[in-house]
């Protein structure tokens, strides 16, 4: 097996998406001032577990700003791309763009899953809105 500098750059690459979808996560939870019990790294991504008596406005919040960040990132570097192109800089954009996009997906234990159940508690109450989900 040969591991080229394209391979490895290409792993760097999708660890800096995760750390920036992960940071935005981090980063709405800081704004909200909510508290923060662990983080736990898992082979897809990581798992923040807060405070059960975050507001469902707040979950929200942060459940979307994962995504949002993502994006950001992704049009950040298809900008940066006309400016200077480069294949790296195409996989970084590309690489942002869908992870939030599948994150946006409403499964378990995606970040789609979260937004929707919040939705649904922001105007059912929460056993209806379990109820709705299962």
């Amino acid at each position: 097996m040969i591991i080229s500098a394209e391979s490895i750059s290409s792993c760097f690459v999708l660890a800096a998406c995760i750390l920036i979808h992960e940071g935005g996560h981090l980063t709405a939870l800081r704004v909200r001032n909510c508290s923060v019990e662990r983080i736990d790294i898992e082979p897809f991504g990581a798992s923040i577990l807060c405070d059960p008596l975050t507001p469902y406005r707040d979950e929200l919040i942060t459940a979307l700003a994962g995504p949002v960040a993502g994006l950001t990132a992704a049009a950040a570097g298809a900008a940066a791309m006309l400016l200077y192109p480069s294949p790296l800089l195409l996989y970084f954009s590309c690489a942002n763009a869908a992870l939030s996009l599948v994150n946006l997906v409403p499964a378990a234990p995606l970040d789609g899953s979260v937004i929707l159940r919040t939705l649904l508690c922001l105007n059912q109450d929460p056993t209806t809105a379990e109820k709705i989900l299962k």
